[in-house]
């Protein structure tokens, strides 16, 4: 189940972002109960909502991340019962921001 759940995430970051699978970062997180709703309120304000995917409950959401927030990142935040399923994925440059990790745990924050 999880590794279906990684691979259509995977796929709806690649499509926003062109990235590579190769630089995807993946992260499962259990949350008390949260309604698609609540899920994009929370959403909202924390960066650009790219796809409202309602059939299969994911938002995907380019966020400003990394040093100073100068950085873009995609992430897909999965909706699944009462466990949340992300998958990010950003360009990195010569040195690395870790971008992608940053704009999950900001959507991670913006959820709790």
């Amino acid at each position: 189940m999880r590794a279906e759940t990684d691979r259509i995430l995977t796929e709806k970051v690649m499509m926003h972002s062109g990235g590579k699978e190769n630089g995807m970062i993946f992260r499962h997180i259990t949350e008390k109960k949260l309604t698609f709703v609540q899920l994009r309120d929370s959403l909202l304000g924390l960066g650009r909502i790219l796809e409202e995917d309602f059939e299969n409950k994911i938002y995907v959401i380019s966020i400003a991340a990394g040093v100073a927030d100068r950085n873009a990142a995609v992430v897909a935040v999965r909706l699944s019962g009462d466990r949340l399923d992300f998958a990010g994925y950003a360009r990195e440059g010569l040195i690395k921001q870790h971008t992608a990790e940053q704009a999950i745990e900001k959507v991670c924050t913006a959820i709790s």
